[in-house]
């Protein structure tokens, strides 16, 4: 009978561990997802001011900060999502132009991209 009762235990253990892996690993890819929405959505929101105000916007990267500014402005990655390793200056012509943009990030094994087109400054997140 203590054989049987160690059995079920040890099933029970496995199946807690089976269902908690599962979970945590769909949140990084959740993250990940908002994040990349994030980063697409304050590109966007820089072209705007561009746009509006009539002049140029430099956005910024700044791998050892994580963060990302423009006019004083800054988004600063969630910790466990990682950005591109080297710095950059992107600048946002009035018109949208740009020199255009792959913004790479991670989560664990998850990637997504974000991208900002060079003519039309169409900014789109992809896998």
């Amino acid at each position: 009978m203590a054989l049987i009762e160690a059995l079920v235990a040890v099933a029970l253990v496995a199946l807690m561990g089976g269902l908690a892996f599962s979970t945590f690993g769909g949140n990084e890819r959740r993250v990940l997802d908002a994040e990349a929405a994030r980063v697409a959505l304050h590109f966007s929101r820089a072209r705007l001011a561009a746009a509006e105000s009539g002049r140029s916007v430099a956005v910024t990267w700044a791998p050892s900060e994580r963060a990302l500014a423009w006019d004083g402005r800054a988004l600063a990655l969630r910790r466990g999502v990682a950005g591109p390793a080297e710095p950059f200056v992107l600048s946002i012509a009035p018109n949208g132009e740009s020199e255009g943009l792959s913004f790479p990030l991670s989560a664990g094994r998850h990637e997504r991209v974000v991208t900002m087109g060079w003519l039309d400054g169409r900014v789109e997140v992809g896998r």
